[in-house]
């Protein structure tokens, strides 16, 4: 039974080590407006409402059907954002750096997660619960509106 569990998760990272970048050129889709990034000055804003966790390379913080997950700033490193492919393997649907910020409808709703958050490399990145989330929209209405 170790040796299957084993076997499954090296096949795992294999399909994530050879993901492809989705390639929005040509395309009427604009990354910049559907993933804004902070300032600086609102990560430090920010700080008060979670905690700094150090994950190492290749770490899944949430997967495809997650319920919950809690919102990751990146301090450093990078997370990356995996959509299932009808083909094997996984397509990158965006590449998270220093102060972008993780996190899809599921943040403010209960439904279940559609993609797969990993780190690229060991990451530092300030962790917001869903519960420390509502107080930071309540009394931070800039951050809030750029998360929205």
């Amino acid at each position: 039974m170790e040796n299957s569990r084993q076997a499954l998760d090296q096949n795992q990272d294999a399909r994530f080590r050879e993901a492809q970048v989705v390639d929005w050129t040509g395309t009427d889709f604009r990354p910049d407006l559907a993933f804004p990034k902070l300032t600086e000055e609102m990560v430090e804003r920010l700080k008060p409402y979670g905690h700094e966790e150090t994950f190492p390379a290749d770490e899944t913080l949430y997967t495809y059907g997650d319920r919950h997950i809690d919102m990751f700033v990146i301090l450093e490193g990078g997370v990356d954002i995996f959509l299932p492919a009808s083909d094997p393997g996984a397509k990158i649907y965006r590449q998270h750096r220093a102060f972008d910020f993780t996190g899809e409808l599921n943040l403010l709703n209960s439904q279940r997660v559609v993609v797969e958050a990993r780190t690229t490399s060991e990451s530092r990145l300030l962790r917001i619960d869903r519960n420390q989330l509502r107080q930071l929209m309540r009394a931070e209405g800039d951050i809030a509106n750029l998360i929205v």
